[in-house]
């Protein structure tokens, strides 16, 4: 019961955090103001309704080791998506699944005790996502989440025990809309916007043969972004310069006890269509009484699209996609410098797309 209730504490603290955080290398480098994009299966976690308007077959892997600070190390993340359009039904149905793998740890090794066991657990995120057209410029989206953990804790005395979550499903809910021509009448600029509310049922996590009871993150996002061709001509029938400001807002907290506020805001500079710049900054701050320093992250990082079914003339919409992220994390005292452990700052993903 002991090892049980230390492993609880130590892994519970830290398990689904990370899925939190834009898990994907095009969010990372837009700063994680993604829900008003409405581009790409980075979608799936910013906003699943913007899924409605993405043609055709796509599909993501992602590794977004950039993403976070963790109190505590891990040998691999890696997070991938697909989706698949029909257009006839203006419904697009997709899927998703994250995992983080920590290393072990020795539990309660900052406390006055010499019973410290050692603990190793993974988290996973798998989700199954419905988004509907309900008007020319507007999608609603559903959501299905299933949060689980496991991991193992070994001590000398009483050998090896396996944990496991209990089954914690919730969902979500988001809204998708657009607007284009709003500063000028030639429709070359567009206007979007997105909400999420991901976890509305407050799921409880529990870990099987241990009483206590942890709530993965709720997140109400809302975020909006201005994409403008600028007038420069064309460069291979493209525009040969796109200028995308993007910002989201997102309320943050447990069971609806909203304590944190995060916000952030990017720009991305797009050539000819095939490289896409971008650069943004995202901080958070406490909304309750309770004082909590969080350090800023500067965020950026590029994309490369290459339209493969047109350089081999398939007659067919073929896109392949990499993108490449790095953060930088500004941490606010000497204290948060040594509690933290640096994660590795770059994040990458690959994604490719077919419209038959």
């Amino acid at each position: 019961a002991i090892l049980l209730l230390l492993a609880g504490n130590g892994a519970v603290a830290q398990m689904y955090t990370e899925f939190d955080a834009p898990r994907y290398a095009e969010s990372i480098r837009l700063a994680d103001s993604y829900t008003g994009v409405g581009r790409g299966l980075p979608a799936v976690q910013h906003n699943p309704a913007a899924l409605a308007f993405q043609p055709g077959f796509a599909g993501i892997f992602s590794s977004n080791t950039g993403a976070l600070l963790f109190r505590y190390g891990f040998e691999n993340i890696y997070n991938a998506a697909a989706a698949a359009h029909i257009e006839s039904w203006g419904m697009t149905l997709a899927a998703s699944h994250s995992r983080v793998d920590f290393q072990s740890v020795q539990v309660a090794a900052n406390t006055d005790t010499a019973y410290h066991p050692e603990v190793r657990w993974n988290s996973r995120l798998s989700t199954g996502h419905v988004a509907i057209r309900v008007a020319r410029a507007l999608s609603v989206g559903v959501s299905l989440l299933h949060y689980s953990s496991a991991g193992t804790v070994y001590d000398s005395r009483e050998g090896t025990i396996s944990l496991r979550t209990e089954p914690a499903v919730d969902l979500g809910i988001s809204l998708f809309g657009y607007q284009v021509g709003v500063l000028f009448p030639d429709t070359s600029d567009r206007f979007s916007y997105g909400i999420n509310l991901q976890n509305a049922l407050a799921s409880k996590i529990r870990w099987e043969g241990w009483a206590g009871v942890e709530y993965p993150y709720q997140s109400l996002r809302t975020g909006v972004a201005y994409l403008w061709n600028v007038p420069f001509g064309t460069v291979l029938r493209r525009n040969a310069l796109r200028v995308m400001l993007t910002s989201d807002m997102t309320l943050l907290g447990r069971n609806y006890d909203i304590t944190r506020l995060h916000y952030s805001a990017a720009v991305e500079l797009t050539f000819a269509e095939f490289l896409m710049l971008s650069a943004g900054a995202e901080d958070e701050e406490q909304i309750t009484a309770r004082k909590w320093g969080v350090p800023t992250t500067i965020r950026y990082g590029f994309g490369i699209l290459l339209p493969v079914g047109e350089f081999v003339d398939l007659g067919q919409r073929l896109d392949l996609r990499f993108d490449y992220a790095r953060s930088e994390f500004t941490l606010t005292d000497e204290f948060e410098r040594d509690a933290l452990r640096y994660t590795d700052p770059v994040a990458m993903s690959a994604s490719l797309r077919w419209v038959p």
